[in-house]
């Protein structure tokens, strides 16, 4: 699976999993859909927060390793920018949930407005 970033591979992390149907159904139209999505972004933001320490902690003893095992501490530290990013997205969201019209629903549109300031045709 290709990126829109500069990395080679892309691993979604746990948060992405949850984030874009959520987010989804946030956009859609409905009279409670805010509502329940900021339950949503609650729960997402504990899962985030704890999957960032664990992926930093498995970051950090990958790194001890790295002179013998390369790779694994690439894909670790791609893993934890795409958890830090998860996090971030998940924090925003919860943030602005009740006030925007409509939020990013998945993970390439964040990373493109995080990185290179684009914002989706559509916006």
């Amino acid at each position: 699976m290709t990126s829109c970033c500069h990395w080679p591979e892309r691993y979604l992390s746990v948060t992405d999993v949850f984030m874009q149907p959520v987010t989804k159904f946030r956009n859609s139209p409905g009279c409670c859909n805010k509502l329940v999505a900021q339950l949503g972004y609650t729960l997402i933001l504990g899962v985030a927060l704890i999957e960032t320490i664990i992926t930093l902690a498995i970051t950090l003893f990958s790194a001890m390793l790295k002179p013998c095992y390369p790779k694994a501490y690439d894909k670790c530290s791609v893993q934890l920018l795409e958890s830090v990013i998860a996090l971030g997205w998940a924090c925003v969201d919860f943030g602005i949930n009740l006030c925007a019209y409509k939020l990013l629903d998945n993970q390439k549109d964040v990373e493109d407005y995080i990185i290179y300031d684009r914002i989706p045709p559509g916006f």
